[in-house]
């Protein structure tokens, strides 16, 4: 990948990497301060995969050719994200995740898996189902972050708008193209 490639991704860690540390200098490195850098890296990657979701879209042209480096933008944030939720894990010991409670411990390996499977089929695809097996997956994504921010939109205002930026994303990129082509020259990792 060219260095030009790699901006957006280390650029999406960085921010999020900030977004963690904030979390924790405001809130303490106790179990409020990790739960603080989870969800806050959690809304942040969530944002990141939105303009993914978007870049999908022949819709908007500028975005679409970047669509492979936007992608890995989100596999970075999301990336700093499972490393707050081990760090909660791992140091909270209150938390449903340190004690493996079936459930929470479910959602964090499907997560994981989903991204793994996602990045391992991302690119210029080799076949059909390559293609077919990576939008699969990226779509499960989006479907983690919607259970994932609804369940949480009745008692948190955040969540609730998160959820409302996933639904918008999936919807533009839903959106019929109106003539639009896309370019000739798409971008691969």
């Amino acid at each position: 990948m060219r260095l030009s490639r790699r901006i957006a991704p280390l650029l999406a860690a960085a921010i999020t990497f900030l977004i963690a540390a904030s979390a924790l200098s405001i809130a303490g490195w106790g179990p409020a301060g990790l739960a603080s850098a989870a969800r806050n890296t959690a809304r942040f990657s969530g944002v990141v995969f939105a303009l993914a979701l978007i870049a999908r879209s022949t819709r908007f042209p500028q975005l679409f050719v970047k669509r492979w480096e936007m992608f890995f933008a989100f596999v970075a944030a999301h990336g700093v994200h499972f490393a707050a939720v081990l760090m909660l894990a791992v140091f909270d010991q209150t938390h449903e995740l340190h004690r493996m409670e079936p459930k929470p411990a479910g959602i964090l390996l499907a997560g994981f898996g989903l991204l793994l499977m996602a990045s391992v089929t991302a690119g210029k695809p080799a076949s059909p189902f390559q293609s077919r097996a990576h939008t699969l997956f990226f779509y499960g994504l989006g479907v983690i972050f919607l259970v994932g921010f609804g369940s949480r939109a009745v008692h948190s205002t955040t969540s609730a708008m998160m959820m409302a930026v996933v639904i918008a994303a999936f919807i533009l990129r839903a959106l019929p193209r109106n003539g639009v082509t896309a370019p000739a020259t798409a971008s691969t990792p």
